[in-house]
Formats: C-alpha cells, sequence, structure tokens
C-alpha cells in the first residue's frame, strides 16, 4: 500500500498553466486551426476545481464550521480579482465622458451590469438566441459565474455521496445522467448543419446544470484515490480510459471536421469524455508514477503560469478583444512591415506579454493579500477543530 497522497503537488499548477496557455491559444489565435481546441481548456479547469475541493473537502468529518471555511476560502480566492475587473468597466461605461461611445461593444441587454454583480452572466449567454450575440470582452467569465454556482450546491452534494456505500458507482451514475439529459435537450431543441450546432451552442456550454458532469469528475478522482485499496489496480484502469477518452474526443472531432464545442457530439457526449480524459491526466500527475509526465508540469514556465493562471484568466481575454482595434489603430504603423497575419501573431503574442506582467504585479500586489487571509483563517480553523 502506498504512502496517502501529499496535499501539494508542485504539477498540478503546471495542469494549470496547461489549462491557462489552452484557453488564451484558442483566444489569440483563434484562426490558426490546431489552437481552436483550446477551448477545453476550461473543462481542464473545471475537472481540477472539482478534485482539489473535493480532496481537501473529504478528509475531515463535515461540519457547518467546515462548510463556512470552505465558502469563506473560496470567496477570497475568486471575488476579490472578479469584482476589481468587474467594476473597472463598470466605471469606465458610466463615468468616462467618452465611455459611451468608445465602449459601444457592451451589449444593451436589460440588467447586463446585475447579471455580473450577483455572477449569473453565464444564463444570460444560455438564454441568447445566437453565440456570437453577446459577445463582448467580459464574455470569459460565464465560467467564472458556473463555477461558483457549483460551490453553492458542493457541499451538499458531498453531503449526499457520503451517505452512499459505493461512492464511485453513484458519480459514475450521475455523469451518466447529466450527459444523458444534455443529450435529450440536444435531441430535442438542437439543430445541426454539416456538423455544426447552429443556434446558440452557449446554451450548453454555459448551462450550470449541463456541465456538473466535468467537475463530477474531478470529484469522483478525489473519492478514488482516498480508498487506498483500490490502487493495486488502478494504473491499468485508467490507462485504458485514458486510451477510451483519448479515442473517443478523437473521433468526435475527426467525424464532425470540428474542433469547436458547436460540435453536436461535444454537446451530447463529449463534454462527459473530455471530463474523463482530463481525470486521467490529473490521475497520473497526482500519482507522480509518470517521470516524463512529471517533467513536463514541473517545467517552470508551466508551474509560474498556473501560480497565476487566475490572474491570466481574467486580463487575458479584454485584450485580445481589442487586439485588431489597437492594431490597426495606434500600433499601425507595424502592419507596413510585412504580411499582415504574420503582424498580427506577433502583437498577439506582445500582448500576452502585456498580460503575463499584469497578471504577475495582481498575483503579488494584490491578489496574495487575501490568499494570506485565507490561509490565516484554514489555520485558525484548524487550532478551533483540534481544540
Amino acid at each position: 500500500m502506498k504512502e496517502p497522497l501529499k496535499e501539494y503537488v508542485p504539477a498540478l499548477d503546471g495542469i494549470r498553466g496547461l489549462a491557462i496557455l489552452l484557453v488564451m491559444g484558442c483566444h489569440f489565435f483563434n484562426n490558426i486551426g490546431i489552437f481552436r481546441l483550446g477551448w477545453i481548456g476550461v473543462d481542464l479547469f473545471f475537472v481540477l476545481s472539482g478534485y482539489l475541493i473535493a480532496s481537501k473537502f473529504i478528509r475531515q468529518p463535515i461540519s457547518a464550521g467546515i462548510i463556512k471555511i470552505f465558502y469563506r476560502n473560496r470567496a477570497l480566492r475568486i471575488l476579490p480579482l472578479y469584482f476589481a475587473i468587474i467594476l473597472f468597466f463598470i466605471v469606465i461605461w458610466n463615468v468616462l465622458p467618452a465611455s459611451r461611445r468608445v465602449l459601444m461593444y457592451i451589449p444593451t441587454v436589460p440588467f447586463f451590469w446585475l447579471h455580473h454583480l450577483f455572477l449569473v452572466q453565464n444564463w444570460m449567454y444560455v438564454a441568447s438566441h445566437t453565440s456570437g450575440q453577446l459577445y463582448n470582452p467580459l464574455m470569459h467569465l460565464w465560467s467564472i459565474a458556473v463555477e461558483e454556482q457549483f460551490y453553492i450546491f458542493f457541499p451538499l452534494t458531498i453531503i449526499l455521496i457520503n451517505k452512499v456505500s459505493n461512492k464511485i458507482v453513484l458519480l459514475s451514475g450521475m455523469m451518466i445522467i447529466v450527459a444523458l439529459l444534455r443529450s435529450a435537450d440536444l435531441h430535442y431543441h438542437g439543430q445541426m448543419n454539416a456538423g455544426h450546432f447552429i443556434d446558440n451552442n452557449l446554451r450548453y456550454g454555459c448551462n450550470t446544470f449541463f456541465r456538473f458532469d466535468t467537475f463530477l469528475a474531478g470529484i469522483l478522482l478525489a473519492y478514488i484515490l482516498k480508498d487506498f485499496r483500490l490502487y493495486s489496480h488502478l494504473n491499468r484502469v485508467f490507462l485504458l480510459l485514458a486510451g477510451l477518452s483519448l479515442g473517443g474526443y478523437l473521433f468526435i472531432t475527426l467525424y464532425n471536421n470540428n474542433l469547436l464545442s458547436d460540435n453536436p457530439l461535444i454537446i451530447s457526449i463529449g463534454f462527459t469524455i473530455i471530463a474523463l480524459m482530463f481525470m486521467s491526466l490529473l490521475y497520473f500527475v497526482v500519482r507522480q508514477n509518470s517521470t516524463l509526465l512529471n517533467r513536463i508540469f514541473t517545467n517552470r514556465f508551466l508551474v509560474f503560469s498556473g501560480k497565476i493562471s487566475y490572474g491570466l484568466y481574467i486580463f487575458h481575454l479584454p485584450f485580445d478583444f481589442f487586439k485588431n482595434s489597437l492594431l490597426h489603430s495606434y500600433f499601425k504603423f507595424l502592419l507596413y512591415w510585412g504580411n499582415e497575419k504574420i503582424i498580427s501573431i506577433l502583437f498577439s503574442i506582445f500582448l500576452i506579454g502585456i498580460v503575463y506582467l499584469i497578471s504577475y504585479f495582481s498575483f503579488i500586489w494584490y491578489e496574495s493579500f487575501f490568499l494570506n487571509l485565507k490561509k490565516g483563517y484554514t489555520k485558525m480553523a484548524a487550532r478551533s477543530l483540534s481544540a
């Protein structure tokens, strides 16, 4: 029997780094085919989030105090930077004299700002008629809303799971049910053409309940790794699962020749297959029994990207959104130096560097203050529980 797993695995920061690089690549280099699959980075974040919070939560008896600490810590990690960017845009939109002329990209949706302040903006996109109708520089924050809404249900989910003897079967069944419900909804409401969902695919991608299977995959892994009796068989099981899920994902993308999330097979069963694929990756990284994976995900750049990944996620889309405007207005002179596509790629790399710089300073000067508060609350809670 192996030693209990360490609470902190450095390679998990590398996993975060991979996730954010996939997302930024998808947005900044969307015109380059292979980068379009980068949207799955959000799914990797969801699986990782489900695993991390569950692996900590299930190590101790659940009480009102533990639940309170959970919500407090999640709020301290997510909300300060989230509200900072929202308030920044609100101020620009409402206070600066020329803002209305400059920032006409903000959709004229009733209560647009209130949706963001109450973290329910994902439902705007679910209710939209087309995927691009609400495209704006804050659109990526739908995933923050989905994650926060998942946190609301998380403690109750764990309490219910703990009441069942075979937790692995229950969680697997819950994932299947989510996939079936999503597939049924797609069957009755979906309109497809040439391998693309031609209505609003965000009805599924941004729907909290239709994305539960992704979080559940992370929770499932946490429960599997908690049961040390299973360890002797897990490597073979997860090798098989990794092969099947990767093969399934490749089949889904090649069958419709579509890497995007508007692929109907992605919407129906693909989200679940991607979740299983990332769950398998996390397993081998957490178990630390693959030298190759350990070397990849302890790479300094990936680990650094992972540590500041939240800031990178928050800040990157506004820069990408204004990329073309900036290039053709303030950096137009660059276009005389060569091919516009190449200049655009180089300009994107420059903007990514700016995003890294801002995210780094945000992490050390702003986010770290709240992270230290979180650590302080956790230590006080640990002392009170052991008293």
